[in-house]
């Protein structure tokens, strides 16, 4: 029964978070992955739109892993591409989800879920208004990764040094 209540308000804890935005965010969303298992093929996609291209962006990786994910990284390859489909930017990332000596997660969270926010994209300046998309594929040495729950990408603005 406790389980139970203790899920219950983990739950309604989430659905809180996700609906309080920062400042500056342009696009947050999270894709889930079925039965806690990033298979390789399988590459979540998001679009969002750009409106002002005078000011620089930063985009985000968002990792919702379990505490039995069996490795201490992730690796990770984007691509964001633009409405013509040409990619504006591509990388392999790889993205640390416990410290490595100690196994302690990086990642914040109540219970055995931890998420993590890791930059991607740092500072990139889009040419022109209009949509944009960015697809994630995990590179890991196994076809079926196990512990990832859910992925997901923020935009934001980049807040001036002054406002930092």
């Amino acid at each position: 029964m406790r389980k139970r209540i203790f899920g219950l308000f983990l739950m309604i804890g989430w659905a809180f978070s996700g609906c309080a935005t920062e400042p500056g965010t342009v696009y947050d969303s999270y894709k889930e992955l079925k039965d806690m298992r990033w298979v390789a093929n399988d590459s979540p996609k998001f679009d969002f739109d750009i409106e002002d291209v005078n000011r620089p962006y930063d985009i985000f990786l968002n990792v919702r892993n379990d505490m039995d994910y069996p490795f201490r990284n992730l690796y990770v390859s984007y691509a964001l591409t633009d409405a013509k489909g040409d990619t504006l930017s591509s990388e392999l990332k790889n993205i640390m989800l416990f410290e490595p000596k100690t196994g302690y997660p990086y990642g914040t969270g109540m219970g055995s879920v931890k998420d993590l926010r890791e930059a991607l994209v740092k500072s990139v300046k889009f040419s022109a208004p209009g949509p944009y998309s960015i697809s994630l594929r995990q590179m890991m040495r196994k076809d079926t990764l196990d512990g990832i729950s859910a992925v997901g990408i923020r935009v934001s603005v980049v807040k001036p040094q002054a406002e930092k």
